[in-house]
């Protein structure tokens, strides 16, 4: 990345009295600035969005100077800045001064855009530049270098961070996981260690490196500054190297923060940023960063973006950091052509982890901004907490922002003209996740039911008025001390056996769908066949040596035992009651002092249709018959009863469980849709939601949610505090789109002027002075004028019917 200087500059001064430093910086420039004068209202941003009016997951920006041209200097200078290619010119625009922290706005001057009239001195001129969103969707596919990095999962934030660093706007820091939350990320020896947030390296010799900025992340050329912070150190010298030539940046040889700088060499035979000790280096890092010190359009030093997302697990509720940090997708589901299976583009990403979300991103007050709309649903001040990131973050911290713009008619003024425009309201909203094989998967999930609520594991979803086939493969498990079956009077001789034990399982599955009353399956004994009912019930079956007469459950759910027979796949019992074989179902053993008891449940059968789409939710209860017998006779078999249940440990995993069309033609597939629907709105109209491709799905993590370990996350997501509201979070994201239109949506057309408008502001507005209550609206899209100071845009009205 070549050097920048500042070319040419002016001040702007603005009717409500702010002062506006507008500069274009040059490439490999190294003179002096001189002034230029810009005619009319000196430069106009517009914001604009893709899609409907509240469909857009991108507010992208444009900045037009309109430049004065006066002299032959300045109309060569424009010749050049038109001629030259992209990113040899970039503008900056301060507010009140030139002070970094003072950043309003800042972009890629784009030629392509500008036309140069015929015409004599003086005459005005346009220059553009944008801030890059147009143009990200337009480079060239990137490449996986291998399958496994193909599967590596990226944080919320790492995406958006992406989309700064691969458009050249600012100096992101470039390592994932820099602060040790985890391994990922990481390439390690055997001996270090990852935990509580740091990295313990204990001694072996060889290099650590941070798989992010392997391979074609450091730019050959560049120069770039790490920072890395030693907790503490026992012995030896950590030494960092350029992975391109392997010669030395620097070495640590104490603790502290230690910075270093260097430019990247060629590779011979690897890349990137090493951590090497060849002489018993034993310390512990607390965190790493590197990040370019080229110039770019953001001045360094400064926040360039800030996530406002609330949106998170029950688990996560409380883990007070950013929220965009916590889930993450897979790039790798974006290699969609199978004829190039490691390409892929960034911005589907960028564009996938704004959707899934309901996030919407835009430039405003020289920072990038994701939040998501319905937060501010009820605000009165137009709170909220941001997390901001800058070139050196590791962690992101919050920061509790106000941002709103109170028409009072003297400070912020609506200009006269403004009017209200209304759109029709949605009786639903609906999206369809396109990703899955099959309607319903489960793999290696813990389904284990203890008796709540919270023990449902969703595994997807099925359409209305379509038969799927259930295809299912559990493992039970279950440890106990072996004190905890004792021996009864006369049980002399009498031992546990694999063969001779019996598995009863209570499997619920719950089909849920909005405005109608939650379904269960049982079985229907009159036909044998499974069910669909409003009452609470559970499919009953068992496996083992008596499976005939299965104790009845607290929900009366009925036991066919030509049922249980019938759908088995497999073995229902061990071939021997007595000897042992590889491929038991159940296996029983004996070791520290503990019984371990193990049973696997196989079984297919049809599930009948249901009136509506539903999502699927399972959880299965086991007990065991345990059962005790004499070799040799004399005694038959014996019942064992558990002094404490207390002290058994249960477990039931998912090994494989699928649901899939019965029949898949043109009319049918396995793709899932959700859909929200409002109770209390007269509309008809439903509004679809582009397709999603990131959901919900344990079948195939390149298509899940993820956790930091790259697993699936199948639990219910909610916003803020609102435990009541939680759903699936694709669910939740059909209805979070719908809540704001249930009833017609208000749009604000008009021009503010105000010395503190932007598409950050919240705008608090009474029709009449006597109003009982203000309404609140948020940006649509709109144009900035400088030197009047006025926005021209439409806000929509923020509410929650």
């Amino acid at each position: 990345m070549a050097s920048y200087g500042k070319y040419r500059d002016t001040i702007v001064k603005g009717e409500k009295g702010t002062d506006w430093y507008v500069e274009i910086h040059k490439k490999d420039f190294s003179g002096t600035s001189t002034d230029m004068t810009l005619g009319g209202e000196g430069f106009e941003i517009t914001w604009n969005g893709q899609g409907s009016t509240r469909d857009r997951i991108f507010l992208g920006s444009e900045c037009v100077l309109s430049l004065m041209v006066r002299t032959d200097t300045d109309e060569t200078d424009l010749y050049n800045i038109l001629d030259a290619g992209f990113k040899e010119y970039f503008i900056r625009i301060y507010k009140g001064s030139t002070a970094s922290a003072n950043i309003w706005w800042y972009g890629w001057i784009q030629p392509s855009f500008d036309t140069i009239e015929n015409a004599p001195y003086p005459y005005v001129s346009r220059i553009t530049a944008t801030d890059s969103y147009g143009y990200y969707e337009k480079q060239l596919f990137s490449t996986f270098s291998s399958e496994e990095r193909k599967q590596d999962n990226h944080s919320f934030s790492r995406i958006y961070l992406d989309f700064l660093h691969n458009t050249d706007l600012a100096a992101v820091n470039l390592v994932e996981n820099p602060d040790f939350l985890s391994y990922k990320g990481w390439e390690l020896f055997s001996n270090d260690v990852i935990a509580n947030g740091f990295l313990t390296i204990n001694g072996q010799t060889g290099s650590r490196k941070s798989i992010s900025c392997e391979g074609d992340k450091l730019v050959v050329g560049n120069t770039y500054e790490v920072n890395i912070f030693v907790q503490s150190r026992t012995s030896g010298t950590l030494i960092v190297i350029d992975g391109g030539s392997g010669s030395t940046i620097g070495s640590i040889t104490s603790t502290g923060l230690k910075t270093f700088t260097w430019t990247q060499s060629a590779a011979s035979g690897g890349k990137g940023l090493h951590l090497y000790t060849n002489n018993n280096f034993v310390g512990v890092l607390s965190y790493v960063t590197v990040h370019q010190t080229e110039d770019l359009p953001c001045p360094s030093g400064v926040n360039f973006i800030q996530t406002a997302i609330d949106w998170h697990t029950a688990a996560d509720q409380g883990v007070v950091t950013d929220d965009a940090s916590k889930y993450y997708i897979c790039k790798g589901a974006f290699a969609t052509n199978t004829n190039f299976p490691f390409e892929y583009k960034e911005s589907d990403a960028f564009q996938e982890a704004l959707k899934i979300f309901n996030t919407v991103g835009f430039l405003a007050e020289g920072k990038y901004n994701f939040i998501q709309p319905n937060h501010y649903i009820g605000t009165t001040n137009g709170g909220n907490i941001f997390y901001p990131y800058n070139s050196e973050t590791y962690t992101a911290t919050s920061s509790n922002q106000t941002n709103l713009c109170e028409i009072n008619q003297s400070t912020n003024v609506l200009l006269g003209g403004s009017s209200f425009t209304y759109e029709a309201p949605f009786k639903s909203v609906s999206t369809v996740f396109t990703s899955i094989d099959a309607a319903f998967a489960l793999g290696q999930a813990d389904i284990t039911d203890f008796g709540s609520n919270d023990d449902y594991v969703y595994g997807g979803q099925i359409i209305a008025n379509q038969t799927y086939n259930l295809d299912w493969f559990s493992t039970y498990t279950e440890t106990m001390p072996n004190t905890n079956l004792p021996s009864q009077t006369g049980d002399v001789g009498f031992l546990i056996y694999s063969g001779i034990q019996t598995f009863h399982s209570y499997i619920t599955i719950k089909a849920v769908s909005t405005g109608v009353a939650d379904k269960y399956l049982q079985i229907n004994i009159a036909n044998n066949e499974l069910e669909w009912t409003t009452s609470e019930k559970r499919v009953v079956l068992s496996r083992g040596r008596v499976v005939n007469n299965p104790p009845t459950d607290s929900f009366s759910s009925p036991y066919s035992l030509k049922f249980n027979t019938g759908s088995s796949v497999g073995a229902r019992s061990n071939p021997s009651k007595f000897g042992e074989n590889d491929g038991d179902i159940i296996k029983f053993s004996e070791a520290n002092n503990e019984y371990n008891f193990r049973g696997r449940l196989k079984f297919a059968t049809q599930i009948p249709s249901l009136p509506n789409t539903s999502n699927i939710f399972v959880k299965i209860e086991t007990n065991i018959d345990y059962t005790k017998h004499k070799p040799g006779g004399g005694g038959g078999y014996r019942s064992v009863t558990p002094t404490n249940t207390n002290l058994i440990t249960k477990s039931s995993e998912g090994d494989e469980i699928t649901l899939e069309v019965e029949e898949t033609t043109s009319l049918s597939s396995n793709e899932a849709r959700f859909t929200e629907t409002s109770t209390s709105s007269t509309s008809t109209e439903n509004f679809d939601l582009d397709d999603v491709s990131i959901g919900v799905t344990e079948s195939d993590a390149t298509f899940a949610i993820t956790d930091i370990n790259n697993e699936p996350i199948t639990v219910n997501f909610y916003r803020g505090s609102n435990t009541s509201g939680a759903e699936i979070v694709t669910q939740l994201l059909v209805k979070e789109f719908l809540e704001m239109q249930q009833s017609p949506l208000q749009i604000l057309q008009g021009s503010i002027q105000s010395a503190n408008i932007s598409p950050l502001d919240i705008v608090k507005y009474k029709l009449n002075s006597d109003d009982s209550a203000a309404k609140y609206y948020m940006f649509l899209g709109g144009t900035f004028k400088a030197n009047s100071e006025i926005m021209e845009g439409e806000w929509f009205r923020i509410k929650g019917d």
